[in-house]
């Protein structure tokens, strides 16, 4: 019996040509690519992200410098309404006294002497008028007692008409004595004449004070010539007037975008390294920076020719100038120097709303600029007071002349 041995199996392996090394290298190089570009996607994903937290910082904090800016107008509003509100009370009561001193002076010179001269002469009158009454009715007296002694002869001869026969003796009595009766009531009549005199008088003297009280009033309105009044006349004239908004609105976000997409994109092959800073630390060095321009613009811009200019300042009832803080926009030079005191007040308003955190290069730089700030206002303040004194004494010397 026979068995076949079969032979073991032989394997051929094809050899790997010099193109097949170039293919398997170009896939490994094309994987590798493939892996760079997501990491490099993954990178711009968050420097995008990094740069919308910077941007939303800024955006914030020039909303909040906005709030504070709007906040300090409206309060400078306020105190001017309630400058003007003092001023109008004043000015009514003003009005208001020398209304009364005028009503005072018409009393006295034509109402008041009516009033007491009037009774004496009704009472002179009255008196004068009396005595050809009283010898009217002794004339009736003496005429009634001739009556009654004719008819008391009558009835003792028997001598009346059967008319008076009928007749009560006691009937002529009272028919004489009415004209007694009437007298009085004549009497009571004349002695109410004075008071009814006086009474017609009231209405004529209040006609005659209502058309002096119109006439007054007229006149005080048409000659009164207050400086108070003409400076809030033109400080309502100068508030009605365009103008230019001090507070700039908030740049356009696709430019505020772009600024920051092409600072940060100066090295576009470098991805490897990826800024650490805090974004509202970047928001805080830029609004810094951004003050500290518009702080030096404001300077060169105002400084050399505010301060030459004269002010004018508001006047007293009595001609003189009030505090140098009651300062008013009635002129061109007093519009353009509170319009330079409120520039560095916003940019006060803006330093204020910059917290350092712990930050000390922060913390120096914002001192810095307030300081600045607050010199330029210092030197605002002594120039007012400057010409607040020159003011002052140029009144003086016009009332000592």
């Amino acid at each position: 019996m026979y068995f076949y041995i079969q032979p073991a199996a032989t394997f051929d392996y094809p050899s790997l040509s010099l193109d097949d090394y170039a293919q398997l290298h170009r896939l490994l190089r094309q994987e590798r690519q493939a892996a760079m570009y997501h990491a490099q996607q993954q990178r711009r994903i968050q420097r995008a992200l990094y740069n919308l937290e910077v941007m939303t910082e800024l955006y914030r904090r020039r909303q909040e410098e906005e709030r504070a800016i709007r906040a300090y107008y409206e309060q400078k509003e306020r105190q001017r309404q309630e400058l003007i509100r003092q001023q109008q009370l004043i000015q009514q009561q003003q009005q208001q006294q020398r209304y009364l001193a005028a009503l005072e002076e018409h009393y006295m010179n034509y109402y008041y002497p009516q009033k007491h001269q009037e009774p004496f002469v009704h009472h002179s009158a009255f008196y004068q008028e009396s005595e050809p009454e009283e010898e009217e009715d002794e004339d009736d007296n003496e005429d009634v007692r001739t009556q009654q002694l004719a008819a008391l002869v009558k009835l003792i001869f028997g001598a009346q008409d059967e008319t008076t026969r009928h007749e009560r003796p006691t009937h002529d009595v009272p028919l004489c004595k009415e004209p007694q009766f009437g007298e009085a009531k004549h009497d009571e009549v004349k002695h109410e004449e004075p008071e009814t005199a006086m009474e017609e008088a009231e209405p004529h003297g209040d006609m005659a004070l209502d058309d002096t009280e119109i006439k007054y009033t007229n006149h005080s309105s048409d000659n009164t010539n207050d400086p108070m009044e003409e400076d809030l006349d033109d400080e309502m004239t100068s508030a009605d007037e365009d103008v230019p908004s001090l507070i700039e609105p908030t740049e356009n976000i696709k430019g505020l975008v772009s600024e920051i997409l092409d600072a940060s994109e100066e090295n576009h092959s470098d991805f490897s390294v990826f800024p650490e800073e805090d974004p509202v630390k970047l928001a805080k060095y830029e609004a810094l920076s951004r003050i500290e321009q518009e702080l030096k613009d404001i300077q060169q811009k105002h400084e050399k020719h505010i301060l030459g200019n004269t002010l004018d300042f508001p006047m007293s009832s009595d001609g003189r100038p009030l505090s140098p803080d009651a300062l008013t926009a009635t002129t061109a030079n007093n519009r353009e120097f509170l319009g330079y005191e409120d520039e560095i007040m916003k940019v006060l308003l803006k330093l204020d709303t910059i917290e350092s955190d712990g930050d000390e290069d922060i913390r120096n730089e914002r001192k810095n600029l307030v300081k600045q700030a607050e010199g330029l206002l210092g030197t605002l303040d002594e120039y007012k007071q400057r010409e607040w004194e020159r003011v002052s004494s140029a009144s003086e010397d016009e009332d000592a002349l």
